[in-house]
């Protein structure tokens, strides 16, 4: 698992804010904007790739495995873009290098019945597992990835 160390969603909101397209205010309605601005550039590295990453690595076994890539790569190959988004939510980004081709695709709060759903579980028990070092979180991830599989054909 890697992940970084502040959310990068804050360059966003940061740009945003010197664009006069976000405002800050506090409890009295004062406008708090520039204080805003100056705590996310005091705290945030000018480039977001120079954000520290965090890594996170357990052992699976092979048949896990193979659940797992199956299931990305089916999910991944079947995705088509979408402009689905709200105002408040999470966004997910997955992706798959194969030997031909770079695989991606993105799903905004997906319902937990669906296979993006489905999909974000997987990769939701595969860092919970890592984050604690158990491998009991991953015993989900069959059902998940037979659930993709069934749905998709």
């Amino acid at each position: 698992m890697l992940r970084p160390s502040d959310q990068l969603w804050q360059y966003t909101v940061l740009q945003l804010m010197k664009q006069q397209q976000i405002t800050s205010t506090d409890g009295k309605g004062s406008d708090t904007t520039q204080a805003e601005i100056d705590r996310l550039e005091r705290s945030l590295p000018r480039d977001p790739r120079d954000l520290a990453i965090e890594r996170c690595e357990i052992p699976v076994t092979d048949a896990t495995a193979a659940r797992i890539l199956d299931a990305w790569q089916m999910m991944l190959s079947s995705s088509a873009p979408s402009a689905i988004m709200g105002l408040d939510g999470e966004l997910y980004h997955f992706a798959l290098a194969t030997q031909d081709r770079l695989l991606t695709g993105q799903t905004w709060s997906p319902d937990a019945d669906t296979n993006p759903g489905r999909l974000v579980a997987i990769a939701m028990a595969m860092r919970d597992a890592c984050t604690t070092l158990s491998a009991a979180h991953l015993s989900a991830i069959p059902g998940l990835a037979d659930a993709i599989r069934a749905h998709l054909h």
